[in-house]
């Protein structure tokens, strides 16, 4: 947070108009230090959750749980694995699309975030169409 913080201060001139608070340098760093916070609490609880699924399931051997209540949560955590790598990829599919297709409606506005939006919406509609007809 202090990072973030950090990077998204700056100092004003007393000289500046006041219509400027948001230049364009601005505009992208706050979103951009949302998005690294964002990603180091994830890969952090990737790891937490990692590290505890494996305690449990070294747990479960140690007790002698029958073999295959083991091999279907050892399974599960697979398929789990295999869920997210779809999700992320059709996430990332779709907002390729959006810019794409951005790029070639412009002068950007509001029209390119409509844009953006929807094309991410596919995406995960396409993800859960397939994970659906998976199961």
């Amino acid at each position: 947070m202090i990072l973030g913080t950090a990077l998204a201060a700056s100092a004003q001139d007393y000289d500046a108009p006041a219509h400027s608070l948001l230049n364009d340098r601005q505009f992208m760093q706050i979103p951009l230090v949302i998005l690294v916070i964002y990603l180091i609490a994830w890969f952090i609880l990737s790891v937490v959750r990692q590290i505890l699924d494996y305690h449990i399931k070294t747990k479960l051997i140690e007790k002698n749980t029958p073999e295959n209540i083991v091999i279907q949560i050892l399974q599960a955590g697979k398929r789990e694995v295999g869920n997210s790598a779809l999700k992320w990829f059709s996430l990332f599919i779709g907002a390729g699309v959006g810019l794409l297709l951005v790029s070639f409606f412009q002068p950007f506005g509001i029209h390119s975030l409509i844009i953006m939006a929807f094309s991410i919406a596919a995406g995960f509609f396409g993800y859960y169409y397939f994970t659906k007809r998976s199961n």
